[in-house]
């Protein structure tokens, strides 16, 4: 019995230290669990954060993008309907007397004024981050320049009596101003396109002015040809 009392005593502190050592290295090994695991919820704390901050920062250069185009946009469009009351009047004072065609003299100079304001604009943004511009630009700045062909050829044409215009001029003058509105409005469309796949939240507003448009452009022709006939002086039939 003593003996076997002395041998545990003998044997009880390497028990204790052999316990302790394995306490300690338990510990050491989930503390190093732990460090790993917080580590890794920080990295992907990180990772979402940045994610994020990337995702916004892609998102307000989109809107900013689109708002750049849709304010283009809608330099085209408002040239578009100013240069379309300069085309329709113009070409219904071709074909009247002097006394008219000397008043819509002073409507048209307002009237091309905006224009060729818009225009300035508009030619100069050669910079606008949209595949495709450039080709765009190109044409429209092309049709504009046979429009100012065309513009002097009708004011010269408007300085004559009735009688002596060139009575086949009326028909080139239409067919060159209706080049230059198709090309605006295929401009403006191009520009609706782009904006809305920088954006899609300017979507229903696009449609809305899309919509508008063909509603107008499917009525002006009948607006225009009644003012023809009002400045001829002509019956209705």
């Amino acid at each position: 019995m003593q003996y076997w009392f002395t041998n545990v005593v003998r044997q009880a502190p390497h028990r204790v230290l052999e316990s302790t050592g394995m306490s300690r290295l338990g510990d050491l090994r989930i503390g190093t669990v732990l460090s790993a695991l917080m580590g890794i919820m920080g990295l992907a704390l990180v990772a979402i954060f940045t994610w994020s901050v990337v995702g916004k920062y892609q998102q307000l250069n989109a809107a900013e993008d689109a708002a750049a185009i849709s304010t283009l946009d809608k330099r085209v469009f408002w040239t578009l309907q100013a240069f379309r009351y300069e085309r329709g009047d113009t070409a219904s004072v071709l074909k009247a007397d002097l006394a008219v065609s000397n008043q819509a003299a002073g409507r048209n100079k307002e009237r091309r004024a905006t224009v060729d304001g818009e225009m300035a604009v508009i030619l100069a943004a050669r910079s606008l981050p949209v595949a495709g511009w450039t080709e765009t630009l190109a044409k429209l700045s092309a049709v504009y320049d046979e429009v100012k062909a065309l513009r002097a050829t009708a004011d010269a044409e408007l300085q004559k009596p009735l009688a002596a215009r060139n009575a086949a001029f009326g028909a080139t003058f239409l067919t060159g101003m209706t080049k230059f509105m198709t090309t605006l409005e295929q401009s403006s469309l191009f520009l609706e396109q782009a904006a809305t796949r920088a954006n899609a939240t300017v979507g229903d507003y696009l449609f809305s002015k899309r919509m508008v448009w063909e509603v107008r452009s499917a009525h002006g022709q009948y607006v225009l040809t009644v003012l023809s006939t009002m400045v001829q002086r002509r019956a209705f039939t």
